[in-house]
């Protein structure tokens, strides 16, 4: 896998990201690449992350983001480099449309979901969040970005979704990567946008008023009541698309 050293990289005529939209790392674009670089890692966590790297950049697949570069300061490893996508990302999309259109692109989304969930490596995206898939509206297509620290093989992925990570916690459930837990969190996701709040939250009456508003939520009342639940296991959840239609 290419190394570069970014001592050889002019960030002048690069645009930084807003620190805002990533915690974990400082990011750098043009029109052709993006380079990230992380920051507050442990030695022991860029060794991990860079494994991951390592692996993700084997995957062959047009709507992943893969790595196509290892960044390093010197001898160490830092940071890598992938292609740029043309889009908005998929929280800006919400913003900006509706319900109904944004149940419509995760459901698009989740069909590749499953088609990755399928690539024998055993893939598992783990931080599944709005701001890690690009929308390009002018192609009708997206792509999954921040590929580089999911799980693969056996290897655990490096992030959790906020949703994900605060349902497991009230249940007291300890997080192990897992392809259902992407699917509980695609769902939670959607449910927030919906109701903004936490399902936990969110009473069955409220539930009954919104498909009032929102007939096609009937199609979930099934998996909203089980995921109310304080189980201390996770019901094996569908895919987004298994459960809503367009």
């Amino acid at each position: 896998m290419k190394k570069i050293d970014i001592t050889c990289i002019n960030f002048d005529k690069l645009t930084k990201i807003n620190s805002n939209l990533s915690s974990e790392s400082t990011v750098y674009y043009n029109n052709d690449l993006v380079y990230k670089i992380y920051k507050d890692f442990s030695i022991s966590e860029l060794v991990e992350r860079e494994a991951h790297v390592e692996a993700t950049s084997k995957i062959s697949n047009l709507r992943i983001a893969v790595p196509l570069a290892k960044l390093y300061n010197g001898y160490s490893f830092c940071g890598c480099v992938t292609a740029y996508k043309k889009g908005i990302t998929l929280a800006e999309y919400e913003r900006t449309h509706s319900i109904e259109e944004l149940k419509d692109k995760l459901i698009d989304v989740s069909l590749e979901l499953e088609n990755i969930h399928q690539d024998k490596r055993k893939i598992i995206l783990g931080d599944i969040n709005y701001k890690n898939i690009i929308i390009d509206e002018e192609n009708n297509d997206f792509t999954f970005i921040d590929f580089d620290g999911v799980g693969i093989k056996r290897m655990e992925p490096m992030g959790i979704s906020a949703p994900l990570f605060e349902y497991l916690e009230n249940r007291g459930i300890d997080y192990k990567g897992k392809q259902n837990y992407d699917r509980l969190s695609y769902l939670l996701s959607f449910y927030h946008t919906v109701f903004h709040k936490s399902i936990d939250d969110v009473s069955e009456d409220e539930f009954e008023k919104k498909t009032d508003e929102l007939p096609f939520l009937n199609r979930s009342r099934y998996d909203f009541k089980v995921l109310k639940k304080k189980n201390k296991t996770v019901k094996d959840i569908p895919y987004f698309h298994d459960i809503f239609s367009k």
